[in-house]
């Protein structure tokens, strides 16, 4: 399986609802937020991501000590749109482009 992700990669969070393993003083992602990942880790075919904009103290778990990450599935790539302002450009320069007119079918 190919991994969507990469370091420095922006990505968006799209888990609804609370974080079930939070501990009172960590700082987690929310629905909707843009962050860097800084960090990528694999454990039992499944991808972690820690970000740049979230850091939190290393903290006890089962197998250790060691910063809190998120599961990969609650973040997407974002998408970057290249915006053109051609179309204004056009406006401001009084250039005119015949207008395309569907025949009815």
């Amino acid at each position: 399986m190919k991994c969507k992700f990469h370091v420095g990669q922006k990505v968006v969070c799209v888990k609804v609802g609370a974080w079930a393993d939070a501990l009172l003083d960590e700082i987690m992602p929310i629905n909707g937020g843009i962050y860097t990942i800084r960090d990528m880790e694999a454990d039992s075919g499944e991808v972690w991501l820690r970000f740049d904009e979230i850091r939190n103290p290393e903290c006890p778990f089962d197998d250790g000590w060691y910063e809190c990450r998120f599961w990969a599935d609650n973040f997407r790539p974002l998408e970057t749109r290249k915006t053109s302002i051609e179309i204004f450009n056009q406006i401001l320069r009084g250039e005119r482009h015949p207008i395309k007119v569907r025949e009815p079918a």
